[in-house]
């Protein structure tokens, strides 16, 4: 008998687990990985939201943060005039569940960092889950491009900057170059033209982020 209730204790908890919606995981997450907000405030926006109202509320700092977007598997917080907090719950195998954070900081030009959790927030190596894009990923490709001039061009571009966008209807994450906003105009002139203008994609596949 006790080996039976153990089974279904054991079988209840797993379940539980496994029905974690991202409201839940946001509520549970440490206050180290979102200091500006506490256990309350990360509930508070989900209530309001649960609610139908406006999921507005004061950080510690006394700015104003704004919960847009809340599923069972996604989160949108504008954290500031100066950043937002994507997150997105995804499946990596059968029994595994990882949860992958993009956040967007706002300055001349947007840039984001990719971070990877368990569903216990514990920290995952990012290149497990994805291989970045790099510059000549947004490049154009044609026969008629004046390299010279490209490859000037990007000379000036000394610093890297992508904005990543997670996606409430699909697991997948869009990357965007940000470069030429941080750019003087002169310089970014230079270079959108050999730009291809078009977000780079990758697709959850097999438990890591695929390329396409």
């Amino acid at each position: 008998m006790k080996r039976v209730l153990l089974a279904m204790l054991c079988v209840a908890v797993f379940a539980g687990a496994r029905s974690q919606t991202m409201g839940e995981l946001f509520v549970a997450m440490p206050d180290s990985l979102l200091p500006a907000f506490t256990g309350n405030d990360r509930a508070d926006f989900v209530d309001f939201l649960a609610a139908g109202m406006r999921a507005r509320v004061k950080n510690k700092f006394g700015r104003v943060a704004e919960m847009r977007a809340l599923t069972a598997d996604y989160l949108l917080l504008e954290t500031s005039s100066a950043g937002t907090l994507e997150m997105k719950l995804l499946q990596a195998d059968d029994s595994t569940r990882v949860v992958v954070a993009a956040t967007t900081c706002r300055g001349p030009a947007e840039d984001s960092r990719l971070s990877f959790y368990t569903t216990a927030w514990e920290p995952l190596p990012a290149d497990r889950f994805i291989t970045l894009p790099v510059p000549g990923d947004f490049l154009l490709r044609a026969d008629t491009i004046d390299t010279a001039r490209r490859d000037a061009a990007l000379l000036r571009a000394d610093v890297f900057l992508l904005r990543a966008s997670l996606s409430a209807g699909s697991a997948a994450v869009d990357f965007t170059c940000t470069t030429p906003d941080y750019m003087d105009e002169e310089s970014a002139r230079a270079l959108r033209p050999f730009l291809a203008g078009k977000p780079v994609r990758y697709e959850w596949i097999d438990g890591r982020f695929i390329k396409q």
